[in-house]
């Protein structure tokens, strides 16, 4: 069986993204998706400052294609990247249903990757739509801005 997710995943050794990674999906990625959105005006794009999305290549081709990276504070993703906000927690909730359904009809059938991967790419299908990515953006604050969306506690 053959399910088309139109999702790409990329590895490396550790687990952590990658200059190279980051490279390919903006230029593969991104970009040739932005670009019938924006219609040649400039967007954001949101990242949290680990080292490799920092680097000045990836800079330089932002600026490019018209892309302005923000720099997400450190130690603030949690309450400030709206997908940290909304999505990933309904990915992983709808993961673990999959996931929980599988071994209950397949109890002899140990997970491998290939269900992983099909259990991971509905679950990302099901949960990761433009309502639950445009709440996450309204929940942070960040679209449309509002200062007081977070608590001061929280980012203090």
């Amino acid at each position: 069986m053959v399910i088309s997710l139109c999702i790409r995943i990329s590895v490396s050794p550790n687990g952590w993204i990658t200059t190279d990674i980051l490279m390919k999906w903006l230029v593969n990625i991104f970009i040739p998706a932005k670009e019938p959105i924006a219609n040649g005006r400039e967007c954001f794009l949101f990242l949290d400052n680990q080292s490799t999305h920092v680097q000045i290549e990836f800079i330089k081709k932002c600026k490019e294609n018209k892309i302005t990276v923000i720099g997400l504070p450190p130690h603030c993703t949690h309450e400030l990247q709206p997908l940290d906000v909304t999505c990933f927690s309904k990915v992983k909730d709808a993961f673990y249903e999959k996931l929980y359904q599988h071994r209950r009809f397949n109890p002899r059938k140990r997970v491998g990757k290939d269900d992983f991967i099909i259990m991971f790419g509905e679950a990302y299908k099901e949960e990761m739509t433009p309502s639950i990515i445009q709440h996450g953006f309204r929940k942070a604050g960040i679209y449309p801005p509002k200062r007081d969306a977070i608590p001061a506690e929280k980012i203090a």
